[in-house]
């Protein structure tokens, strides 16, 4: 979940064709799993599932999972959460695709190999 412009242009049924950051609508993505996050982290994927845009979103879950918020995980136990947008402050913007930490390396590397 998150509240953030997509780094590229995605029109769906249902969607604004690109997110506002003033909208206050808050942006849902789905992810298969901690493999699918690590690529997009590491840019060998751009983006996960998108799957709503909302005012407020409430999840229910029936088991304890694996939360993390701001790099502090915990074992949640079954609950419901409730995110709703409140106000917004600065945030920074991640490096431009193809510039990730990952990409680096191979430039790196291709151009001390043709030396």
């Amino acid at each position: 979940l998150c509240d953030i412009s997509w780094g590229h242009t995605l029109t769906a049924p249902g969607f604004d064709s690109g997110a506002d950051i003033s909208d206050q609508l808050l942006e849902v993505v789905g992810l298969e799993g901690a493999m699918e996050m690590g690529q997009i982290y590491t840019g060998l994927k751009s983006a996960g599932r998108r799957l709503a845009q909302c005012s407020s979103v409430n999840i229910r879950t029936t088991k304890s999972l694996p939360m993390q918020i701001d790099g502090e995980p915990w074992m949640q136990a079954a609950c419901t959460i409730q995110i709703a947008h409140k106000n917004k402050a600065p945030m920074l913007m991640g490096t431009p695709q193809g510039t990730s930490f990952f990409s680096s390396i191979i430039r790196r590397t291709r151009s001390e190999s043709k030396d």
